[in-house]
């Protein structure tokens, strides 16, 4: 059961690199294990609001074989926000460790309707989706409000690759009234018989959380 917050910050977790479940955050003197999975989003978890900054930890075993708590990720939250979204991302270079991203995810911020880009790998972007045109980017975030006329669209993604752009994503997509979508994008991993395409794509849909009376 997770510990009752009474002023806390609505949480939820995505990985985009495998489902993770072996980290947790500390709140009322409790371990809160986390459970997020690739690609889609996790329930929401009461995060300490007392708390500027999110750290996740894992239980190691310390060189005299005793078990040890290790600080995995830690990211200064934004103030005044109640609704997040935290992106993690296992480093290549040291699996042990993550980076990741804060999104805030209130309905005022990221409404229905709206499509919200963030950038998280090292290529600078060119990104169209249907008539509107952006560069994205390393480490950046768009976000476009989509008509209720046009709610099937293409979009495509170019990386800047060795002073080249190469398309890379060219797909058709679809949003529905009331629905939202959140595009995230991270560095191409090597897999057995796959094409080098530079980023990696992972489309999520959900509803906005309903406002505070």
């Amino acid at each position: 059961m997770l510990p009752s917050l009474g002023n806390a910050v609505s949480l939820r977790f995505v990985s985009l690199e495998d489902d993770i479940d072996d980290v947790y955050y500390m709140a009322n003197g409790e371990k809160v294990f986390i459970s997020s999975f690739t690609g889609s989003l996790s329930q929401n978890y009461d995060y300490p609001a007392q708390d500027s900054a999110l750290k996740l930890y894992q239980d190691v075993i310390g060189v005299d074989g005793a078990p040890t708590r290790k600080l995995m990720w830690q990211e200064k939250l934004p103030k005044d926000e109640s609704e997040l979204i935290a992106v993690l991302i296992r480093k290549n270079t040291q699996p042990d460790h993550f980076y990741g991203y804060i999104i805030v995810d209130s309905g005022s911020s990221r409404p229905a309707l709206s499509v919200t880009t963030v950038n998280l790998s090292k290529y600078n972007l060119a990104f169209q989706l249907d008539n509107d045109k952006y560069l994205l980017d390393s480490l950046d975030t768009k976000q476009v409000e989509v008509s209720a006329q046009r709610m099937n669209f293409i979009v495509r993604i170019a990386a800047l690759n060795d002073d080249e752009w190469k398309v890379v994503y060219s797909n058709p997509l679809a949003i529905r009234p009331g629905i939202r979508l959140l595009i995230l994008l991270r560095d191409w991993r090597p897999t057995p018989g796959s094409k080098d395409t530079s980023v990696e794509f992972f489309s999520i849909y959900d509803r906005p959380p309903a406002e505070p009376e």
